[in-house]
């Protein structure tokens, strides 16, 4: 590190999913989220064009939601059944995480797979998969940090 305080500290680890708390948290609340936007956006759709409201019955939502849930666990169980690999590192101007290989690889093959469907959101989604492999966290950018030391997480 040119100019740097201090020497980085770099490190390999494996991220668990579904054994991980905070995995399983996202997972519940992006699940949850999107269940409750379907039924907004049908509300919202009834009174734009009938009129009226149109509800949903609550089972599309709870089924729905359990529906996800099991295909995210089966995906996650198939393609990374240990959790993902990646490379930390943390020096005088931030942190960085990189994904591991086999995360990589199964990013290829997505974007392959979305460009011969020839389907932009799938396209788009997979792009975005794969620009998020490398990322980096300046200090500058941190706004609060909630510490977990049991489980040793940041």
């Amino acid at each position: 590190m040119e100019g740097g305080r201090g020497k980085p500290i770099e490190w390999e680890g494996t991220i668990p999913l579904l054994t991980s708390r905070f995995y399983l948290a996202d997972l519940v609340t992006a699940v949850a989220i999107s269940a409750a936007a379907v039924h907004v956006l049908v509300l919202l759709a009834g009174l734009a064009f009938e009129g009226r409201p149109v509800l949903l019955p609550w089972q599309f939502g709870v089924f729905g939601g359990l529906g996800l849930l099991a295909l995210f666990v089966i995906v996650t169980l198939v393609v990374f059944p240990g959790g993902v690999d990646a490379t930390f590192r943390v020096d005088d101007e931030g942190v960085s995480v990189r994904a591991g290989s086999r995360i990589r690889k199964v990013n290829r093959g997505v974007l392959w797979l979305a460009l011969l469907s020839g389907r932009a959101g799938t396209m788009g989604a997979a792009m975005l998969a794969q620009s998020r492999e490398d990322t980096f966290v300046s200090y500058a950018d941190v706004r609060g940090l909630w510490l977990h030391p049991g489980p040793r997480v940041i």
